[in-house]
């Protein structure tokens, strides 16, 4: 299946880095990235994504209400919260929303296997290192 992903995360090294790891890993999928959730809001209006990644806390709005919206939009639109402080306050939410959580730094398996698995599909194979001075490069 070839799947449409958005990375939503104002850490622009590191959703370089993830949009390369997934696209590396998942030939085929179309991986966008943007840095703000107006930015998201204005990609979601116009293109169906079937998986959105974003960070829980950005510039202008919590990535709570970015997975949301994009539910809005497409209802079968999954969702996979990444963030740096985790908290139980935070799991709740993500639980009540239906979504995963990752707490930064994260473990590329884990990220790759929660894609994987919320669109539908079997285990993927074993993760390839991508160095961080490619990301860099462009």
């Amino acid at each position: 299946m070839n799947a449409h992903i958005l990375i939503v995360d104002d850490e622009v090294t590191l959703s370089l880095f993830l949009q390369r790891y997934l696209s590396a890993m998942r030939p085929g999928d179309q991986v966008e990235t943007v840095t703000t959730a107006a930015s998201a809001f204005h990609r979601l209006e116009r293109v169906h994504y079937d998986l959105v990644i974003v960070d829980h806390i950005l510039p202008d709005a919590s990535g709570f209400s970015v997975i949301d919206y994009a539910r809005q939009q497409q209802p079968t639109t999954e969702g996979i919260l990444i963030t740096g402080y985790s908290s139980p306050a935070l799991m709740h939410a993500a639980r009540a929303m239906g979504v995963a959580w990752l707490t930064k730094p994260f473990d590329l398996r884990a990220m790759l296997q929660l894609v994987t698995t919320y669109l539908g599909e079997a285990a993927a194979p074993a993760p390839i290192a991508l160095p961080v001075a490619a990301v860099a490069a462009d």
